[in-house]
């Protein structure tokens, strides 16, 4: 079996869009799987109907001839041989009824059970923790949102309690979400190949039970390959198993170290800020003007590539150019009764951005990459 792609449950904390975008993919995949499997459930369920149909006619027929004696005919109704020989038909007839309705019991055992169950079971799992993480993701928005708008002036000590433990739950409930959801994303990639071969090697092996007949070689030659397809199933299972007991592991570890980072403004002498940093992602809140003395806010995915500054929003591929920030100047700024903003200016003052950071640590660190970054620029062209 070729390798399992996989969702990085380590990068669900950060969210960020390139994540966002590879889940998309995953989702896109499982409808698509979702979509296959009802078809192959609805023609697997056909062969069940017709087997079920096919033993009670066979059924049928074997009481209908064992009555055939009991019929007064017109004409020809006390022929003994005939008589005779539809009774024999009719034992015969009724062993086959018999095993009919053995190859349907099996065929509901082995072939209709497991993909019933991934139907049932597996496919609505993923639509249930999609729902449940687009709540969570929608929930952590909103109490980011309104984090944001916390007023710097008339800053009330209660409001931003309950605004700062809205966020750290609502961040929480989304990691904690998007972790299982990835790891159920994640074994439906395995699951998809089990649901596959399982009910067709039930089928095929329910038929060679069913029939014993054909050529011996190619018996044997049909049974070493169903064999191998076991084997292969339950090599998929066995890794399967692994993979979610690692999954599992990865979940209650990153729940125990990201828990202090739930915190939209974490303590920065438990967290210091990095002030060597040369590169720098994460999410901004960017000022829009709407008017002469009106703005808006949007939030962003912000990062710094080389000597640019590039933004990206939740879902797209790849980001956009925002600013050169080569020889640029970046300070702190009083913005709107807003905390933690700052703005960065072009060399030759032509454009600037103001934007807002979550948190002090987040604040001190983008002004600190930008500078080193654009120092960095300027002594690499001006080595004298």
């Amino acid at each position: 079996m070729p390798g399992i792609d996989k969702l990085p449950i380590e990068e669900t904390l950060e969210d960020s869009p390139q994540t966002r975008s590879l889940l998309g993919v995953f989702e896109e995949d499982a409808a698509a799987i979702s979509r296959y499997f009802n078809q192959l459930y609805k023609a697997m369920h056909r062969i069940y109907d017709a087997q079920n149909e096919l033993s009670a006619a066979t059924h049928l027929t074997s009481k209908l001839l064992k009555e055939y004696e009991q019929q007064r005919f017109p004409l020809g109704g006390d022929d003994e041989v005939m008589n005779s020989t539809l009774q024999q038909f009719a034992k015969v007839i009724d062993e086959l009824s018999s095993c009919h309705a053995v190859l349907s019991t099996q065929l509901a055992d082995a072939m209709m059970f497991p993909i019933t169950q991934f139907k049932e079971r597996d496919l609505k799992e993923i639509l249930t923790l999609k729902e449940v993480f687009q709540i969570s993701s929608n929930d952590h928005d909103a109490a980011i949102t309104r984090y944001g708008r916390l007023s710097k002036k008339r800053e009330n000590e209660k409001i931003k309690y309950e605004i700062t433990e809205d966020v750290y739950t609502s961040r929480k409930k989304q990691h904690q979400t998007m972790m299982h959801y990835f790891c159920a994303l994640n074994t439906l990639q395995y699951k998809k190949k089990i649901a596959m071969l399982e009910p067709l090697l039930g089928y095929m092996q329910a038929q060679i039970s069913f029939f014993k007949m054909g050529s011996e070689n190619l018996t044997e030659q049909l049974e070493e390959f169903l064999t191998n397809i076991g084997t292969s199933v339950q090599d998929v299972r066995r890794e399967m198993d692994r993979e979610v007991e690692t999954m599992q592991q990865t979940i209650e570890d990153l729940e125990v170290a990201s828990d202090p980072l739930y915190l939209p403004d974490p303590d920065t002498t438990k967290f210091p800020s990095q002030r060597n940093l040369t590169r720098k992602a994460g999410y901004l809140n960017a000022r829009n003007k709407t008017g002469l003395v009106s703005s808006s806010w949007d939030r962003q995915f912000y990062f710094t590539q080389g000597g640019n500054l590039m933004s990206q929003a939740r879902g797209d591929v790849a980001g956009g150019l925002v600013m050169d920030i080569d020889n640029c100047s970046v300070m702190a700024v009083d913005c709107e009764d807003r905390r933690y903003c700052f703005q960065i200016m072009s060399f030759d003052g032509k454009k600037s951005s103001i934007l807002q950071a979550e948190s002090k640590k987040d604040y001190e660190e983008w002004i600190c990459t930008i500078n080193n970054i654009s120092k960095q620029i300027y002594l690499s062209e001006n080595p004298e």
